[in-house]
């Protein structure tokens, strides 16, 4: 029996911090928002292997979220 955690930790780029309105394309203006905070990725997984003459048998099981999703 194997258990798991894993978090990681992904920072915005500046394109997405930077507060600067770019209107260079008047159909498509952008601007970034500079209170962005980091998104944290949270995975757990359990797993069972059992390894006999004739079979292997390897049973899994994993669950992940995310916090402050930055899309």
């Amino acid at each position: 029996i194997r258990g798991g955690y894993q978090m990681r930790i992904w920072r915005p780029s500046i394109f997405y911090l930077n507060p600067y309105v770019d209107r260079s394309d008047p159909t498509h203006i952008r601007q970034g928002n500079p209170n962005l905070e980091n998104e944290k990725s949270h995975s757990f997984n359990l797993s069972y292997s059992s390894f006999t003459a004739k079979f292997n048998l390897h049973l899994s099981l994993s669950y992940g979220f995310n916090n402050s999703a930055i899309e």
